[in-house]
C-alpha cells in the first residue's frame, strides 16, 4: 500500500505580488522532492474522492535578506500534528533549507529511503540562487497564460540561463513560452515559434534526461504541433520518472 500525502500551496506572508511566486515555488519543489520517494503517492488537494493520509502545509516570508519558513506535517486520520518547524535563515541558504525540510519530512513519514533515492533528493536543478529566483518568477508569469505575461516569463527564463547555461528546467520553461506563443497566436502554416520550442525542449532533455518536467514540456510542444503519438510517449516517460505526476496523467 502507498503512503498518501497532500502538499498544500504554501502561504505567502509577504506582499503577494512580490513574494507569492517564492512561496508557490518552494511548495512545488517540495512536492517534486516527495514524489520521488518509493512507496509514496502525492494526492492533489482539489481531487475528488478520498483525501491523503498525511498533509503538509506551511508559510513563507522573505524580509530583505532573511527567509522565514514554517512547515507542518499532520495526520488527517488522527487529526494530530506530527511535526512542525520554524526556520529562519539568510535567503542565501534557501537550497540548504529546502534540503533540510525534505530530509525531515522523509524521516517523519513512513517508509525507507534507498541510497539511490537519497542521492536523487540531494540533487538540485541549479545551484545558482539568482538563476533559481528568475526561474520561479518565470514560472509564475507563464501560468497566467496571457501574451504579455508569456513574453515577460521568457525574459526571466533567459536571465536564468545566462546565469546557469546548464539549467535544464529553464530550457524546458523557455520552450513552453514559444509553444504558448503558438497557442495564443495560432498560424495555418509552419510556425517558427513551434520549431524553436521543439529545439529548446530537446536541449533540456540532452542536458538532463531524468527530469519528468522536461518530458512534459516536450509533450506540450508535440501536442501543439499535432504530433500526438510522440506527445503520449513523452508523457509516459514523465510518469515513469514520477509516478505521482498529475499533470502528465491529465
Amino acid at each position: 500500500a502507498y503512503v498518501t500525502v497532500t502538499v498544500l500551496p504554501f502561504e505567502s506572508l509577504g506582499d503577494e505580488r512580490s513574494q507569492g511566486y517564492l512561496a508557490r515555488g518552494i511548495s512545488n519543489d517540495l512536492m517534486t522532492d516527495l514524489s520521488r520517494l518509493p512507496g509514496l503517492r502525492l494526492v492533489n488537494a482539489s481531487r475528488a474522492g478520498p483525501g491523503a493520509r498525511y498533509l503538509v502545509s506551511g508559510s513563507v516570508q522573505r524580509d530583505a535578506a532573511i527567509l522565514r519558513i514554517n512547515v507542518r506535517l499532520s495526520d488527517t486520520t488522527t487529526h494530530q500534528q506530527l511535526w512542525s518547524e520554524r526556520i529562519e535563515r539568510p535567503f542565501g541558504d534557501l537550497f540548504a533549507v529546502q534540503d533540510e525540510i525534505t530530509r525531515r519530512l522523509t524521516e517523519e513519514l513512513p517508509g525507507r529511503l534507498t541510497d539511490a533515492v537519497r542521492r536523487q533528493l540531494a540533487r538540485r536543478y541549479t545551484r545558482s540562487l539568482e538563476a533559481y529566483d528568475d526561474f520561479l518568477r518565470a514560472q509564475a508569469l507563464f501560468l497566467v497564460r496571457r501574451t504579455q505575461d508569456n513574453e515577460e516569463a521568457r525574459g526571466f527564463y533567459l536571465k536564468a540561463l545566462q546565469l546557469d547555461p546548464n539549467f535544464a528546467r529553464a530550457y524546458a520553461g523557455l520552450a513552453m513560452t514559444y509553444a504558448m506563443e503558438y497557442r495564443l497566436r495560432p498560424s495555418s502554416g509552419k510556425s517558427p515559434a513551434l520549431a524553436r520550442a521543439f529545439e529548446l525542449a530537446q536541449t533540456a532533455r540532452q542536458i538532463d534526461p531524468e527530469i519528468p518536467e522536461v518530458y512534459w514540456a516536450i509533450a506540450f510542444v508535440d501536442a501543439q504541433g499535432r504530433r500526438h503519438r510522440d506527445a503520449i510517449e513523452s508523457l509516459r516517460r514523465a510518469i515513469e520518472l514520477n509516478r505521482s505526476y498529475a499533470d502528465a496523467y491529465a
